[in-house]
């Protein structure tokens, strides 16, 4: 076997066709490594020494990564490799124990398939108001407005409103009068229009004149959370009211919801879509009016609630059952293409009746300053903190960007990354993963300096992500020397951060603040659209934005930050200029171009999670059929890998007729994969580490990733974690745990020290703990666990008979395999990984990542990983530079846990097997307790993992949604999750020994590895000493030549400093020159 973390070389490098020297910082000090790599020669790395070449940074993108000829050739040779593989003996015993056990207790010999569920009984709608009653309400309703006409906070408050274009020349009348006139308006209305706010209101008041307001419920979606609560805050407002009688708002963990009779409601795309697909009938007769703002953002919801909308209308329309009415609107739309959407007959019958009703809109002049104009202007401030700022990579960006005009920055920046130091400490101006990168030193700079050249007014900055806010708020707000310059007297400056992961924080930015002070809103494109600061006179943009991003040939994604369209630029630019005069300061060149539109997002993202949605709707949709209808669909083979996917997961037979389990999972609102990982935390009693992973959205990524931690940092943070598992996911489990501890203790100074030292985030924590709260809610009322009492905390209070296995790592990294983590690889060198995705690496900021293991000489890590060594992860991550695929949220996992829970195992001739259809394995058996050859034992195992996939079968076809029991009356469904179950138990505990043992065998052979590699590295540092001796000795003969002498003073200067970084390593022991 290679082994592929070397003695003298186990850092972050590329391999290539010529020769580059390792550069890896650890603690702030960078440690150059003299010890070159040749390209490999018929799949082996060879070592070579070169103390006198000269250094050259690392290259990019890894050419055997990717879709090039170098690459393909790579991948046919690695697919075609077998890869030895070992079963540990000690685990053989507990395995035949199980399985007789189980027999014995009733677990069905035969292989199961899954089955369609029962008919699936609908919620029951509530009943119908009788007309004497909705009558009487309509006229309170109208008695109501009257009074409040009265008022002299209404009448200030609508002379206010009739200011904007919607309101004036009598365009409100126009408005109703084309809505009356057909089933679909779409209404395209300029930023400061005032359609977000108004059309709602002025489709209630009107039905309020005629004497139907009671008839009239009026469902406004927005895309964000902010905005759904802000609009309907300010229309409450508007009308004299508390939120909650004529206007309320539904967004996930805070309904505040208005009168049911007579109403305007705001809820997000995504609510709006749960109640489509739970209750779609009771929507229908009880909303009048839809109304879908923004569609022009193309979300993947967006686009499913128009199909459905459109289809459920048609059928209803065809019936003569009533219907209501739908209105699509946004800032930028292009009317036509949903125009004719709507026209098309679908499934044999006419179309909608559509119709248009443009507003324009209202803006106060901006100016627009370019990079062109900021670059001279920040020019002039060569000295104190912008002048600073304006430096290094700010420099870089600027010059990069006005040089490369129309052709892309990003082909400028990669040519040129040469001169950028790939060291993890330097900022890079193109980050692994992502397309287009703004340094935000220029943002900061130009912050400062628009504050620095203007008195009045807030300033809003737009960026792609939250990384980016922070990092700048932190710059920010380290520059407090600069504020007290520049504030005035009894003034201030104050720095909100705006993205959709900061809900507790959101609502401050529209408080108002102390006369004299100034806003600084970072935000991402969360502030593009339907909200207002009503102070900000100066916009900063990026120019950029994060997008999910999937490529359907290598199955990978990504959240990749991009250019942003014109459309969502001309959003942030009319953020300038919507209540007064304003400037509009664009980060980029005047020559530089832009998409008009951005692709939709149902043609970017994973399938699954829409596919089941449509499909377990309480009017079924085919899949296929379902989503080729939707304004653009998605390619037949994206389609085909969704419901794939669902098959596999056990969501849908093979017939595809929904499952027991798909139902469930469907109910979740999440994705399949993380409502599976929470249910097999509670069947396999081990909730607590299976609820904290699934309410990670991003596996927990962001809980770690401070903005101001380095790379290295954040391997090492990882690796505390981690605490010996190799699994990113445990790592930020385990970090979410000593947070939730630290703030369930109240203990404020733990709470700092662990969001200093380790970069951990309370804002995420926050989200996630209400996140996993909601889902034990879910799983009380849906009776698959008793969860009576989620204590005051803010993670829920989960009962200990829950969470008996909760601390055995196996057994959770197994969960994982079957939820979170189901793709395999195998480990081909020290860098790269094999599986059916081609040729992959581990994300370099992670655990298992190849950064991480150059701290094997730090004591951070001790795993030294063979050829072969498998690896389970999330997904693949595509990098748009086509040259390299990151593995996501890893964890290495032994053979057996591979042949028992990998996704697909089939065995082959000669003790051979193939994982997951590319990887293909010869077995061995290693330390036999029982005399078990080992085309035996590969069968025993084959037999075992029949056994758990008949278990998982038998358990999943007993859940129901609502199986939960009522009073004095036991339910039969949902006993292998709620009650004790002698089966259950008895598999899980002899489950966990086979695990147990498999492991403790695993730590055995890596400890052997870990004496070995010691055992190695002291010999090279003997060997380094040596040589630095022979060049001593060889330099202090008489008669050598000026070149000699040269010659050796460089080899010993380079020697002199292998041996000083060796010995100075923490835990390393020193080796005196001989």
């Amino acid at each position: 076997m290679v082994r592929s973390v070397d003695m003298l070389h186990s850092v972050a490098m590329y391999h290539t066709t010529q020769e580059y020297e390792a550069d890896l910082t650890l603690q702030g000090d960078a440690l150059q490594r003299p010890i070159l790599h040749n390209s490999p020669v018929n799949g082996e790395e060879k070592e070579t020494f070169s103390p006198n070449k000269k250094a050259k940074p690392l290259p990019g993108p890894i050419p055997e990564i990717g879709k090039s000829e170098q690459a393909i050739e790579k991948r046919e040779k690695i697919a075609a490799h077998v890869f030895d593989v070992t079963l540990y003996g000690n685990a053989f015993p507990p395995m035949l124990r199980t399985m007789r056990l189980a027999r014995k207790l009733g677990l069905p010999d035969n292989t199961l398939g899954y089955v369609a569920e029962d008919s699936y009984r609908a919620p029951r709608s509530s009943a119908k108001p009788s007309k004497s009653y909705l009558d009487t309400r309509s006229n309170q309703m109208l008695r109501d407005l009257r009074v409040k006409k009265m008022n002299p906070e209404w009448r200030e408050r609508l002379f206010q409103r009739e200011k904007l274009p919607v309101m004036t020349d009598s365009r409100h009348a126009r408005l109703i009068k084309a809505l009356d006139s057909c089933d679909v308006l779409v209404v395209p209305g300029s930023t400061g229009s005032g359609k977000s706010t108004q059309v709602p209101q002025i489709i209630l008041d009107y039905a309020i004149h005629d004497g139907k307001g009671a008839h009239t419920n009026v469902i406004c979606s927005q895309p964000r959370r902010i905005s759904a609560v802000s609009i309907a805050r300010r229309v409450a407002w508007e009308r004299t009211e508390d939120l909650g009688q004529t206007v309320g708002h539904h967004i996930r963990f805070s309904p505040q919801l208005p009168h049911k009779h007579g109403h305007i409601l705001y809820c997000t795309n995504g609510i709006l879509w749960n109640y489509m697909h739970h209750q779609p009938d009771h929507v229908l007769d009880t909303a009048s009016h839809i109304v879908l703002d923004e569609v022009h953002e193309r979300s993947t919801e967006i686009d499913i609630l128009m199909l459905i909308l459109r289809k459920l209308i048609l059928n209803r329309k065809a019936q003569g059952k009533r219907y209501p009415k739908v209105v699509l609107m946004s800032a930028t739309i292009e009317s036509n293409e949903f125009i004719e959407y709507f026209r098309q007959p679908l499934d044999g019958k006419h179309g909608l009746t559509t119709s248009k009703f443009e507003i324009p809109g209202r803006l106060f002049p901006i100016t627009d300053h370019y990079l062109e104009d900021i670059s001279a202007q920040l020019s002039q401030s060569s000295e104190g903190a912008i002048g600073t700022l304006s430096q290094g990579p700010a420099a870089m960006y600027i010059n990069a960007e006005l040089e490369s005009n129309s052709s892309g920055i990003n082909a400028t920046l990669q040519s040129d990354s040469d001169a950028v130091s790939p060291t993890i400490e330097t900022p890079s101006l193109i980050e692994a993963g992502q397309d287009y990168i703004v340094p935000f030193e220029l943002a900061a700079a130009t912050v400062m300096h628009v504050f620095q050249t203007t008195r009045k007014g807030d300033i809003l900055v737009f960026f792609p992500g939250l990384n980016d806010i922070n990092k700048t708020a932190d710059l920010l707000e380290a520059q407090e020397a600069f504020w007290n310059q520049n504030t005035p007297e009894g003034g201030g400056v104050k720095i909100f951060r705006l993205h959709s992961q900061l809900n507790d924080t959101n609502d401050e930015v529209f408080e108002p603040v102390a006369l004299g002070w100034r806003r600084i809103v970072l935000a991402s494109n969360i502030a593009e659209t339907s909200i207002t600061l009503p102070e900000v006179e100066h916009v900063i943009d990026t120019g950029t934005s994060k997008l999910m991003t999937r490529d359907s040939e290598t199955a990978s994604r990504g959240l990749l930050c991009q250019w942003a369209s014109r459309q969502s630029l001309q959003q942030r630019r009319g953020r300038a200029g919507r209540v007064k005069p304003g400037n509009y300061y664009a980060l980029y060149s005047r020559a530089r171009e832009f998409e008009t539109y951005l692709t939709p997002e149902l043609l970017r993202e994973d399938l699954m999670g829409t596919a089941l949605g449509l499909k377990t709707m309480v009017q079924s949709l085919d899949i296929a059929t379902g989503l080729t209808s939707a304004l653009d669909s998605p390619k037949e083979e994206d389609i085909a890998k969704a419901i794939h996917g669902l098959k596999q997961i056990g969501a849908l037979t093979e017939a595809e007729e929904v499952t027991p389990l798909g139902r469930m999972l469907s109910s979740f609102g999440t994705h399949p994969n993380l409502a599976k990982a929470v249910i097999l935390g509670v069947l396999f009693r081990c909730l607590e580490p299976m609820l904290i992973a699934a309410s990670m959205d991003d596996g927990g990524e962001g809980m770690i990733a401070k903005a101001d931690r380095t790379g290295v940092e954040l391997v090492k943070t990882r690796y505390h974690y981690a605490r010996g598992t190799d699994s990113n996911i445990i790592a930020s489990i385990n970090a979410f745990k000593e947070l939730d501890d630290a703030i369930t203790s109240g203990d404020t100074n733990l709470q700092a020290r662990l969001c200093s030292t380790h970069g951990l985030r309370r804002d995420l924590y926050h989200y996630q703990a209400r996140t996993a709260r909601q889902i034990c809610e879910r799983l009380h009322a849906q009776g698959i666990a008793s969860i009576p009492d989620l204590g005051a905390g803010y993670f829920p209070n989960i009962p200990p008979e829950l969470n008996t296995n909760a601390t055995c790592t196996p057994l959770v990294k197994v969960l994982l395999m079957l939820s979170l983590q189901p793709e395999l690889a195998a480990r081909w060198s020290a860098h790269t990984f094999f599986s059916k995705q081609g040729l992959l690496m581990p994300e370099w900021r992670a655990v298992n990542s190849f950064l991480s293991a150059g701290l094997l000489r730090s004591g951070v890590s001790t795993r030294v990983s063979d050829r072969g060594d498998l690896m389970s992860y999330a997904f693949g991550k595509f990098v748009p530079d086509g040259n390299r695929i990151g593995m996501v949220d890893t964890q290495t996992i032994t053979p057996l846990m591979a042949m028992l829970f990998g996704r697909e195992v089939a065995l082959g001739d000669s003790n051979t097997a193939t994982l997951d259809k590319a990887i293909k394995v010869k077995i061995n058996v290693q330390g036999h307790e029982v005399n078990l050859p080992t085309s035996k034992a590969a069968v025993m195992t084959m037999e075992m993992r029949k056994m758990i996939e008949r278990f998982l079968h038998v358990a999943f076809s007993d859940l129901r949604i609502d199986g939960k029991p009522t009073a004095g009356k036991v339910s039969q469904y949902n006993t292998m999750f709620t009650e004790k179950h002698e089966l259950r138990d008895a598999f899980t505990k002899g489950l966990i020994e086979i695990l147990d043992a498999d492991a403790e065998a695993e730590k055995t052979v890596l400890d052997e590895r870990w004496l070995a590699w010691t055992e190695e590295d002291s010999r090279k540092l003997s060997d380094l000493a040596k040589r630095q001796a022979e060049a001593d000795k060889k330099k202090a003969k008489p008669g050598i030549s000026n070149e000699e002498a040269v010659a050796s003073d460089k080899s010993a200067v380079s020697l002199t400093s292998i041996h000083q970084m060796l010995s100075n390593l923490p835990g390393r022991p020193v080796t005196k020159a001989v």
